[in-house]
């Protein structure tokens, strides 16, 4: 039984950890494409701006470039996505050293250690539960400025379609769409696994403060 246990913790230690490297990855991708983002839309927006740039859709004229918009956004969600990352790293570092005492209560063959190792995880659930909420709330803000990244550019290609067609500009705006489209989905779908762990630590913590509680009232009348 406690070797069943110590196996499925195992399981459960790995694939955190890969969902804690994929966090990791998605992140930096996603800071790396939001300043790509503002420094290419910034330098489009002010070529256009000395160009004396507008756009007529129908009677309304915009006389700024709509990749103000994604200068802007791009700005906030780097700054979003680098909290994103911060977060993440500070969970996969904590749980690559939990995957190292694994390992090596495994080589002692020791289901003292691996119980020893079952309780500090608990433990450190407890310390880290508000550092998981926060890293599910930063990625799916982070998702939705991707989302509205992902619109702003959809528009801003359907307004090109009234001017000249270039190419080169559409596959490139379609490229950008769906990275934006892709780390929207990201950052939305992430923290629901995290919420499934978070579940099962909490009904075992519970079951664990209830049995604490039980133990504390037998001692209590044992000692009267």
């Amino acid at each position: 039984m406690q070797t069943e246990i110590g196996s499925k913790f195992g399981r459960e230690i790995d694939s955190f950890f890969l969902l804690s490297v994929m966090n990791v990855v998605f992140s930096s991708i996603a800071m790396g494409l939001s300043i790509a983002l503002s420094i290419t839309s910034l330098v489009t927006a002010i070529k256009a701006i000395a160009d004396g740039y507008a756009i007529v859709v129908g009677e309304i004229y915009l006389v700024f470039p709509p990749q103000i918009i994604l200068v802007g956004l791009g700005i906030v969600t780097a700054i979003v996505s680098g909290k994103w990352l911060i977060a993440s790293s500070e969970i996969l570092s904590d749980v690559d050293d939990m995957k190292d005492e694994y390992k090596e209560s495994l080589r002692a063959d020791g289901e003292d250690a691996i119980t020893s190792l079952i309780v500090r995880a608990m433990a450190y659930y407890r310390e880290r539960k508000a550092t998981i909420g926060r890293l599910c709330m930063i990625s799916r803000l982070g998702g939705a400025c991707f989302f509205a990244s992902a619109a702003i550019q959809a528009m801003n290609g359907a307004i090109q379609l009234y001017g000249a067609w270039d190419p080169a500009g559409a596959s490139l705006v379609v490229v950008s769409f769906l990275l934006s489209l892709g780390l929207g989905i990201a950052g939305f779908l992430t923290p629901r696994f995290f919420s499934r762990y978070s579940m099962t630590w909490d009904q075992r913590i519970r079951g664990g403060e209830r049995a604490e509680g039980e133990l504390i009232r037998l001692l209590e009348g044992g000692s009267n």
